[in-house]
């Protein structure tokens, strides 16, 4: 079973290593981490923290590939080791130091970037008595400066030995050192607006930034693909057109650009010289005020008949 997750996991990071290749920004890292180990709860299966045991890591990372990195941990630190299993122990000191390959999902400059890690180690304990574990496991990384990350890992060793399987969670700081060889991906802008084209909605014409690099010839914040009136500087919300006489309706639709007026008259004024109510187009008598029933003409002696029809 051990040697069927070992063969899956590094089965795993050769299958992934190129679906998420990307560029690392540094050769090298260093880090320096505290380390807590319970070698009880994979005998026992029973949590207990008085089983924790402490220590020091020091890790040294090496960039291999966008992908992958190798990890050279070195830990020094106490362990309850269980005797039998039936949950007897004793307390001893150990070190260990493993050989590991990191399988990245984030580039170093992201904010985080988790990993997944498995590879080989060798565990002293006391001073005479050598075995060997296989671990895999988690890492996370969060970015607290450019090159200085908040660094946690957790990992399930699996002992070759009888008794030995273990857990271990680690916590401390990432340091970045140096830069890599390899180049990061140029950025394409095909039209040289300065809008990379991933990001340009309009990436063959050169446009503005604050239009997502789309041009804007009359320069009133509307891109010309939505802009109904291109040449000339308009509003929002006539898509783009002028509006001179301010009434809602836009000067290529108005009859009346620079008279306002109701939509209903197609942008003119309704106008009436003689204020009788009825509009001079339609006042037969536009200069002297009536009825509207007569065509908005006086009848001063009230009979019915226009002055100008009566004799």
């Amino acid at each position: 079973m051990k040697q069927a997750i070992l063969l899956l996991s590094f089965l795993s990071i050769l299958l992934f290593s190129q679906a998420h290749a990307q560029y690392s920004g540094a050769k090298d890292g260093l880090a320096l981490r505290y380390t807590l180990s319970n070698y009880l709860f994979p005998v026992t299966e029973n949590w207990d923290y008085d089983n924790l045991g402490g220590g020091l890591e020091i890790e040294y990372i090496r960039h291999l590939s966008p992908a992958l990195n190798l990890g050279v941990p070195f830990k020094i630190f106490k362990a309850y080791l269980p005797t039998d299993e039936q949950g007897g122990f004793q307390q001893e000191g150990l070190m260990s130091l493993d050989l590991l390959l990191q399988l990245k999902y984030f580039r170093e400059p992201s904010f985080i970037y988790p990993y997944l890690f498995a590879g080989f180690g060798g565990n002293l304990e006391g001073l005479n008595d050598i075995n060997y574990s296989v671990p895999l496991g988690l890492g996370l990384n969060f970015r607290l400066q450019q090159h200085t990350y908040l660094s946690l890992k957790g990992a399930y060793r699996l002992g070759l030995d009888d008794l030995r399987d273990n857990l271990q969670l680690g916590a401390g700081l990432l340091v970045l050192l140096g830069e890599s060889d390899a180049e990061p991906p140029k950025t394409v802008d095909s039209d040289g607006d300065g809008v990379p084209d991933e990001n340009d909605l309009c990436p063959q014409q050169a446009g503005k930034p604050a239009l997502y690099g789309c041009p804007d010839a009359d320069g009133d914040g509307i891109p010309d693909g939505e802009d109904e009136c291109p040449q000339e500087a308009g509003l929002a919300t006539l898509k783009g057109c002028p509006d001179r006489d301010k009434d809602g309706i836009a000067d290529k639709n108005d009859e009346c650009p620079d008279q306002p007026g109701p939509a209903e008259r197609n942008g003119c004024p309704l106008n009436d010289a003689d204020r009788d109510g009825v509009p001079d187009e339609a006042d037969e008598c536009p200069n002297q005020p009536g009825l509207s029933s007569l065509g908005g003409c006086p009848d001063r002696d009230l009979d019915g008949v226009a002055d100008k029809n009566d004799r």
